[in-house]
């Protein structure tokens, strides 16, 4: 069951008269402000049937009523998310909110399908997270990330703020530091043991 809701939807710089005469559909740019999905999925008989022929591609599909589509910009705001997997017991229930995608140059034609320079018929695709908080199975931690983002064009994915997991290396370093000079200072020394790399607090560095 695929359920979708969205506040507004944005067209800009669409061509009728080349989609008449050309079959080619060109849109500048497409926006979906605050999209509401809703996922349920319960496996039926039919899924476990090993299916022999080959699943159409995405032209295969679109190719008998469009030579070519393509959108320079597609921007999903503000996504809130849910998945309901009814297949196994208990019922599993994801949600995510303020989830954000933009695609640049989506492209479906003959050739784009086995085009290595695409992600799914786009040059790229960013996806950025706020205030995501996920729960351990046991329900008793919950982790919080204040941003969450990934780009395909550069593959990294980063998580805290805009400096990734630098920030967070470099608080824990500082945090490890003055713990190993608390040590130094304030724990009493064994008699007979001298201090060496080994043995010293700034091991752990």
């Amino acid at each position: 069951i695929f359920l979708m809701q969205v506040r507004g939807i944005v067209v800009r710089s669409f061509n009728p008269k080349r989609l008449y005469t050309q079959k080619k559909l060109n849109i500048n740019s497409i926006i979906i402000d605050n999209p509401t999905l809703f996922i349920t999925n319960r496996r039926q008989p039919y899924n476990d049937v090993d299916s022999a022929s080959k699943p159409k591609t995405l032209y295969e599909v679109i190719s008998k009523a469009f030579k070519e589509a393509s959108v320079k910009e597609i921007s999903f705001n503000d996504i809130d998310f849910t998945f309901e997997n009814r297949s196994d017991k208990p019922f599993k229930k994801t949600i995510i909110k303020n989830l954000n995608v933009h695609a640049v140059d989506l492209l479906i034609d003959s050739l784009s399908e086995a085009d290595k320079e695409r992600f799914y018929h786009t040059r790229k695709i960013d996806v950025s997270l706020k205030d995501y908080k996920i729960a351990t199975p046991d329900s008793l931690y919950h982790l919080t990330f204040k941003k969450v983002s990934f780009s395909t064009s550069d593959k990294k994915l980063f998580i805290g703020n805009e400096f990734g997991w630098q920030t967070e290396f470099i608080a824990l370093g500082v945090f490890i530091f003055v713990i190993g000079l608390l040590c130094i200072l304030v724990l009493p020394s064994t008699p007979g043991e001298k201090l060496t790399k080994s043995s010293s607090p700034f091991a752990l560095l």
